[in-house]
């Protein structure tokens, strides 16, 4: 994962090149996603309800690697319906509405049925640094 949106790549020019303030969320929760939400988030996201909610999260940085990576696991659900194909993950600056941050596709895709919950263990979920 690791493509940054539309509204952080504004803020961080804008911070950056006009010295305009921004101030970080002091959290930042997972999402699952249907669709890619793409830069200006318009995919498909799981529908509220039926179990399924954003989920704080809290990441680290490996320098190493050069890459940011979940440092605890994150669980969704239990579905208490089915949520469909959770092919792509976002992260967001709050836990209902607020802005897309960074999202991506995920390397699996999770079928999710009524009953189910879908975890992410730690170090499984990384936004990579691309050095140019």
């Amino acid at each position: 994962m690791g493509v940054t949106s539309r509204y952080l790549q504004d803020k961080q020019a804008r911070h950056i090149l006009l010295n305009q303030t921004y101030t970080p969320p002091a959290v930042v929760y997972l999402s699952c996603h249907i669709t890619s939400p793409g830069v200006d988030n318009t995919g498909t996201e799981v529908a509220g309800g039926l179990g399924y909610a954003r989920q704080p999260t809290t990441w680290d940085f490996t320098s190493f690697w050069s890459a940011w990576w979940l440092t605890a696991p994150v669980v969704f659900g239990p579905s208490t319906g089915a949520w469909g194909t959770i092919a792509h993950c976002g992260v967001y600056d709050a836990a209902s509405g607020g802005n897309l941050l960074y999202y991506g596709p995920l390397y699996a895709t999770f079928p999710i049925v009524a009953s189910q919950t879908l975890t992410f263990p730690a170090f499984q979920i990384a936004f990579f640094i691309r050095i140019f």
